[in-house]
């Protein structure tokens, strides 16, 4: 019994470790893939048109949508506040890509 559990123990470590093999895998061929298509013509001016806003103008847009919903949500438009607060997580996420990828810049 106590070899037969072992085994298994064993045998989950490999399984985790090719698992982990291939995430790693994944990732790569997906960043390598990721990098040309960034660097592609036709979305080349719109990398450069993003890259010219500053990458705090994505937080003030983000603090500020979040404001203007909870004015709208006070003032009783509680829908328009919804819809305003939803925002926010899309100027957070422009301004983190912004910031991490910036693949004009060498």
């Amino acid at each position: 019994m106590m070899e037969a559990t072992q085994q298994t123990a064993r045998d989950g470590g490999r399984t985790a470790a090719r698992v982990g093999q291939t995430v790693r895998d994944i990732g790569e061929k997906a960043q390598s893939g990721l990098q040309p298509a960034l660097h592609q013509e036709p979305l080349q001016g719109a990398w450069e048109a993003m890259e010219k806003i500053p990458v705090g103008a994505y937080y003030f847009a983000m603090l500020g949508s979040i404001v203007a919903a909870l004015g709208f949500y006070v003032s009783g438009k509680k829908e328009t506040g919804q819809f305003i607060g939803q925002w926010a997580p899309t100027f957070a996420l422009l301004g983190l890509m912004n910031r991490l990828l910036r693949p004009t810049r060498g």
